[in-house]
């Protein structure tokens, strides 16, 4: 178990600590920087402080023991391949959120869920999927989420960039054609379809 205090951590400061199933991050800190808990395979539990405002890329890339994260409510970005390969099943976000990679619970990721708060001015949620606020682009479907068949609501224009992007399950996506822009891109590296 580790307690960090201070305001700045450098990149990959776990990184690749076999042995670390604990950490408590104290107020102060700012960022979950790039790499700095990859390859932590037994890390369970991070306790995030409401200092933080964003998770730097490829975060918590490989850390498959780690479940569940309580992120603040004062988080505003999540960057490139952040929860890669991860075991995060459930992610909240909170008002002050602004900024999802598109890639950032790509490959390996077990997310099914993620839920916005209704606070948040910029995104929104259904049924575990994430959209814009007026749910008219579709930013992220969840890699892991449960069902074989997705139906883009009629109300989406768009479809943002690899949206489905590494999908677990899907075996169809139903789309109106005539109401959305839509790109073979968006679709790359589906495992099922």
């Amino acid at each position: 178990e580790v307690t960090v205090r201070g305001i700045k951590l450098a990149d990959g400061v776990f990184k690749f600590c076999p042995k670390l199933k604990k950490v408590t991050l104290k107020p102060g800190i700012k960022s979950i920087t790039t790499w700095m808990f990859q390859g932590c395979k037994k890390l369970k539990k991070v306790s995030v402080p409401n200092t933080v405002t964003c998770i730097q890329d490829v975060a918590f890339v490989g850390c498959k023991s780690l479940k569940k994260i309580k992120l603040p409510s004062s988080l505003k970005r999540i960057g490139l391949g952040s929860f890669r390969d991860s075991g995060v099943q459930k992610i909240a976000l909170g008002k002050n959120f602004t900024s999802l990679d598109s890639l950032a619970f790509d490959d390996g990721s077990k997310l099914q869920s993620i839920k916005v708060s209704e606070k948040n001015q910029k995104f929104s949620s259904s049924k575990g999927v994430m959209y814009n606020k007026k749910k008219t682009k579709l930013f992220c479907y969840p890699p892991n989420r449960k069902g074989k068949a997705f139906v883009i609501p009629k109300k989406v224009k768009t479809v943002s960039e690899y949206s489905f992007c590494y999908n677990q399950n899907l075996k169809s996506i139903v789309y109106f054609l005539e109401n959305m822009l839509l790109l073979l891109h968006h679709f790359l590296y589906l495992n099922t379809l």
